[in-house]
């Protein structure tokens, strides 16, 4: 049974890197699929999340579109996740679609409403910042913490392109500067605060300031 259940892993797993790699010539038909398998109130199974966080990551530009109708569904069953397997593939998802995001207002925003975007796009991504940061990030599963805090940074930075979420951005600092002290690596830690840096100035200073590091400005899309 137990045999069984390995071998139907990896094959769901092959398919999911096969729909990823096809989706480089043949993207729009892979979201279109991926897209009808979301139902709303629905849990997807876990190596559809996998493949979709890697196809957003894979294809920044072309996801970048998909990610108010992908997290518009998903906040839905946000909360009927339970294993920690399961939150972690949401957390690749998550960060997938706001580092594509976050890639579009960084290379240039054509909308004729940039501003409206930025607030639409955090209004969306707002929820899954809130319920990582006070409940994942805390979790006794260290692959999780890290899985957390590395969509701190993409979110966090997606929020900062709407004037009226800095604060929210400015209250996560806490939560995140405690990971310093806890088992979560500090790579990913700072790799968020550089990201934050590199879009705000004054927040890298304070983080700075905290941490008794000199403030980060590298190019971490």
């Amino acid at each position: 049974m137990r045999e069984t259940q390995q071998e139907n892993d990896e094959v769901q797993l092959a398919a999911g890197k096969t729909l990823v790699a096809l989706a480089g010539t043949f993207y729009n038909w892979v979201m279109y699929e991926l897209q009808c398998h979301m139902g709303i109130m629905e849990l997807p199974p876990i190596y559809f999340l996998i493949t979709l966080g890697d196809v957003a990551s894979a294809y920044a530009l072309r996801s970048e579109p998909f990610l108010v109708l992908t997290l518009s569904k998903l906040r839905f069953v946000l909360r009927l996740v339970e294993t920690d397997q399961m939150k972690r593939a949401l957390c690749g998802v998550v960060e997938g679609f706001a580092r594509a995001a976050n890639l579009k207002f960084h290379i240039g925003d054509e909308s004729p409403f940039p501003s409206c975007r930025a607030a639409n796009y955090s209004f969306h991504v707002l929820p899954f910042l809130n319920f990582m940061s006070s409940s994942w990030l805390t979790s006794e599963d260290l692959e999780l913490q890290q899985a957390a805090v590395k969509v701190l940074g993409p979110a966090m930075g997606l929020l900062l392109h709407h004037e009226r979420q800095c604060n929210t951005v400015f209250e996560r600092l806490p939560c995140l500067l405690q990971q310093y002290e806890g088992g979560v690596d500090n790579l990913h830690v700072t790799m968020v605060k550089c990201h934050l840096g590199n879009q705000h100035l004054l927040l890298s200073v304070c983080v700075g300031v905290r941490t008794g590091t000199r403030a980060c400005m590298y190019d971490l899309p």
